[in-house]
C-alpha cells in the first residue's frame, strides 16, 4: 500500500506589506488612494517612482560667482525666541561673522548688520536671506522701496541712509520669487549653525563659549576646501577664492550639462511635472512618505538654477493662520532634479496618475 503525505502548509505574510495596506485588490486599493483616512497607507505599484539618491549627480554646487556674497540667518537658542545670535556666511571663503541678536524686529537686525557692514560693506556686497520680516525691511529701506517709518530708531535710521552702504549693499531674499522655497540655497547657512551648536556642547548661550568655538571654526582646515585651507586663510586671500569660484563654475558646467542631458532644462510654461517635495526643509519634517516623487505640479518658470511649480493639489507646509487657515502652499521653489516630466498639458495626464490628483 502506497500512502501519500500531503503537507499543508500556511500562507505566508509580507509584514511591510500588509503594514502598507491589507487590501490587494485593485478596486480596494484605488478607493483607499482616495479616501483621505487611508491614502498614506497606499504605496501603488502603478504609478513610477524614483531613488533620490541617483540624482545627486544633478545637484549644482554651493558657491557664489561673486566676492563678498553672503548668506544671513538668525539662529536663537533652544527654547528661546528672542536671544540667540545674527549669523553671516561667505558663500565662498565659508568665513562666519556673528552678533549676538535679541529678537527679530528691524532696529534689532540694524545693529548686527551695522556691525557687518562696519567690516564688509565698503565695496560690492551681496546678501542672501530667509523671508525674516526684519530683513526685507531693512532691504526695502536700504534700496529706496521704502521710507523710513516713525518707529525706525537711530541706529536704523543711520544704517539705512549710509551712501556707501546703499550704493554696495545688494539683498536676495526668498520673499522676492512669490514662491515657496525649498532649495538648497540655504543649506550651507543651516549646516554652519547645526556645527556651531554641536561644537558648543550645550554652551551656545554662554557667549564666551560661543565665540571661542567661532574663533577655532573660522581658524580650521574646511572640506570645502579639500581640507587644506581655513576660512580665515580664504577670506584673507583674494587669489585663493577667485581659485575656488573657477572649479566652482568648472562643477557647474558639468552638472548643468547632466541636467540638459537628463530632460530636465528644457520644460515649457504649463507641462505636467511628477515632483518631489523634500518635507525635511518644512514644519513637516516629520511626515511619512511611501513615495519619493508623490505629488503632480504645473511647470510655471526657472530661477536660479531651481524650478517654480504650482502643485494641482495644495500641500500643508506652513503653520496655520487666520489668513491661511489650512497651512498650505501651492506655489513652491525646488531643484529641477525633483522633477520628471510626464505631460505636455493638464489634458494630456496618464490615468495612471489619477491617484495622486484626488
Amino acid at each position: 500500500m502506497i500512502i501519500f503525505v500531503i503537507y499543508v502548509t500556511s500562507p505566508t505574510f509580507n509584514t511591510n506589506e500588509m503594514i502598507t495596506n491589507p487590501y490587494k485588490s485593485k478596486i480596494k486599493l484605488r478607493y483607499a488612494a482616495r479616501n483621505s483616512q487611508t491614502r498614506d497607507n497606499v504605496a501603488s505599484d502603478n504609478v513610477p517612482d524614483f531613488k533620490l539618491k541617483p540624482l545627486k549627480k544633478y545637484h549644482r554646487p554651493s558657491f557664489s560667482p561673486y566676492t563678498n556674497s553672503w548668506i544671513v540667518d538668525i539662529a536663537f537658542i533652544e527654547g528661546s525666541l528672542s536671544f540667540g545670535y545674527l549669523f553671516f556666511i561667505n558663500e565662498n571663503t565659508r568665513f562666519l561673522f556673528c552678533w549676538p541678536q535679541i529678537g527679530k524686529t528691524i532696529n534689532s537686525i540694524a545693529i548686527g548688520l551695522t556691525e557687518f557692514l562696519k567690516r564688509f560693506g565698503h565695496k560690492p556686497c551681496n546678501i542672501k536671506g530667509d523671508g525674516e520680516k526684519g530683513f526685507k525691511g531693512i532691504a526695502d529701506r536700504l534700496s529706496g522701496k521704502m521710507a523710513l517709518q516713525r518707529s525706525d530708531d537711530a541706529k536704523t535710521r543711520a544704517l539705512c541712509t549710509n551712501e556707501e552702504y546703499k550704493r554696495n549693499v545688494r539683498f536676495w531674499l526668498k520673499d522676492n520669487s512669490n514662491a515657496f522655497h525649498l532649495t538648497n540655497s540655504y543649506s550651507i547657512i543651516d549646516s554652519v549653525i547645526r556645527v556651531m551648536r554641536n561644537l558648543c556642547a550645550g554652551q551656545f548661550a554662554n557667549r564666551s563659549v560661543f565665540y571661542e568655538v567661532l574663533r577655532i571654526y573660522n581658524n580650521t582646515v574646511h572640506a570645502a576646501f579639500d581640507n587644506k585651507f581655513t576660512p580665515a586663510q580664504v577670506q584673507g586671500d583674494f587669489l585663493l577664492e577667485q581659485a575656488y569660484i573657477r572649479a566652482k563654475e568648472q562643477q557647474l558646467a558639468i552638472t548643468e550639462l547632466k541636467q540638459a542631458v537628463g530632460g530636465m532644462t528644457s520644460y515649457n510654461v504649463g507641462n505636467i511635472l511628477l515632483v518631489h517635495i523634500p518635507f525635511e526643509k518644512t514644519r513637516q519634517i516629520f511626515r511619512k512618505q511611501r513615495r519619493n516623487f508623490s505629488a503632480l505640479a504645473k511647470f510655471l518658470r526657472y530661477e536660479g538654477g531651481n524650478a517654480v511649480v504650482e502643485l494641482l493639489k495644495p500641500v500643508q507646509l506652513l503653520a496655520k493662520s487666520v489668513g491661511n487657515p489650512e497651512g498650505n502652499v501651492r506655489v513652491i521653489a525646488i531643484p529641477i532634479f525633483y522633477t520628471k516630466i510626464i505631460a505636455d498639458s493638464v489634458d494630456e495626464i496618464p490615468g495612471e496618475f489619477d491617484e495622486l490628483m484626488h
